[in-house]
């Protein structure tokens, strides 16, 4: 053996490329298979902790206190974080709230949507979803109970 190939320990500039390469490649494929995974989690966390158990919550806590889901005369979602203007007085003093601490973004920072009818007796909260515009297909919604059932 001569001295060149004995004393041969690192490796060739060409072996080190290859190995960027590789990596580079698979940070990559990396990064495009969890930016799907990420939306994925925004959607899971808007419509599973934030519309079913924290808002719905709220909604259903006020409803038990006042008789009646929020009306749009009363502030509509509003009526869960400010106290709103009852037109029976003796309403004021059965409104146990504030029932959250800050009107409710999506995951998207934007505002929900609340629809409930004259009586309050359903709710439906809306999220505009990824794409942040109303009514389209990704929007993330939530009914109470009594729609649902078809009872008014």
């Amino acid at each position: 053996m001569n001295a060149r190939t004995k004393g041969r320990r690192g490796f060739t500039l060409l072996e080190v490329l290859l190995v960027i390469f590789i990596l580079g490649l698979l940070a990559t494929v990396g990064i495009v298979a969890l930016s799907g995974t990420r939306e994925g989690a925004s959607i899971d966390l808007t419509k599973n902790v934030l519309l079913k158990q924290t808002v719905a919550g709220a909604l259903k806590r006020y409803q038990y206190d006042i008789g009646y889901f929020p009306k749009d005369s009363e502030g509509g979602l509003e009526a869960l974080w400010k106290e709103p203007t009852f037109e029976d007085e003796t309403l004021t003093e059965k409104w146990h709230g504030p029932y959250l601490q800050e009107e409710p973004k999506d995951a998207w920072k934007k505002s929900l949507k609340y629809e409930t009818d004259d009586e309050g007796s359903y709710f439906t909260i809306t999220s505009s979803g990824p794409d942040k515009k109303e009514g389209t297909d990704d929007d993330l919604s939530v009914t109470s109970k009594r729609e649902e059932e078809g009872q008014t």
